[in-house]
């Protein structure tokens, strides 16, 4: 279990940011992305400079829709609010790092079809493709706390990144090369893996194909066997864990992450060059 400080023992009188502070948090990030930026900027790498950031093409999926927003958080906050914040996130630290061809994709939030998210991707000609996520866990793990009043489920059992890659992707190597170099940058950020998905439970059993690494193989995800570019899906933390729930909206805690993930496709991008080249 992750610890930041935070002692739940005390059921409901923590005091853990509100509901509406972590909602104004959030709108805050959107509003304001200069903040962000130079909250996250120490954490992004300098490395890799042998990498042609001008013209190495990114899309960065927001995953879920304002429709159809995905898991809820312990203090019941939508899952696509923190996709979209982290994803934003992603692409204003690529773009300050010089990877000017980056896009979001569904940024409005309305895309639903996942093979249309792909085919964004693969109609810009993408060279990698980065789906974000946030994670909960089955039922058979929430408990029942109560905040600002009302009974709302959570699972501090379960924290920590995963990662996804399909064998059904064009580029499937590639895309387990990519998910094993962001891996590495998280943990050397100091996150862990989370290794929930692989237990022999219904609605888990993924097939782990690194377990120091949280890299999983879930071949049947749309949105990674549809791209035609390398294709990786991240599930950035478990949003149901209220202590890491309430880091993610920490924008030095986040930056871990963005930093991460731009020092990873600089490596993934100064290797094809190197392939290129030879």
């Amino acid at each position: 279990m992750l610890g930041f400080g935070v002692d739940w023992r005390a059921e409901g009188t923590h005091p853990a940011p509100s509901r509406r502070h972590v909602l104004r948090s959030c709108r805050k990030r959107l509003r304001f992305p200069l903040a962000t930026t130079l909250a996250i900027w120490p954490q992004v790498s300098g490395r890799h400079t042998d990498c042609d950031r001008a013209h190495f093409r990114i899309a960065v999926d927001v995953g879920h829709t304002v429709a159809t927003p995905g898991a809820t958080s312990a203090r019941g906050v939508p899952e696509y609010r923190f996709n979209a914040t982290l994803a934003r996130d992603i692409v204003r630290a690529l773009t300050a790092a010089g990877y000017r061809r980056t896009i979001l994709v569904n940024d409005n939030g309305r895309i639903g079809s996942l093979a249309e998210r792909a085919g964004v991707a693969n109609r810009f000609h993408a060279a990698i493709y980065l789906a974000i996520h946030h994670d909960a866990v089955q039922p058979r793990y929430l408990e029942t706390w109560t905040f600002e009043g009302r009974p709302l489920p959570f699972s501090d059992r379960f924290h920590g990144f995963s990662l996804f890659v399909s064998r059904r992707n064009r580029r499937a190597g590639a895309s387990e090369r990519f998910g094993r170099l962001l891996a590495r940058e998280l943990l050397r950020r100091g996150n862990s893996p989370s290794l929930h998905h692989a237990e022999p439970i219904p609605g888990e059993g993924r097939p782990l194909l690194d377990r120091a690494l949280g890299l999983y193989q879930f071949d049947d995800l749309v949105v990674l066997h549809e791209a035609s570019m390398p294709a990786l899906l991240l599930e950035a933390g478990v949003i149901v864990n209220r202590d890491e729930e309430a880091a993610l909206f920490d924008p030095s805690y986040r930056g871990r992450v963005v930093g991460a993930v731009v020092a990873a496709i600089g490596e993934f991008c100064s290797e094809a060059d190197s392939r290129r080249s030879r």
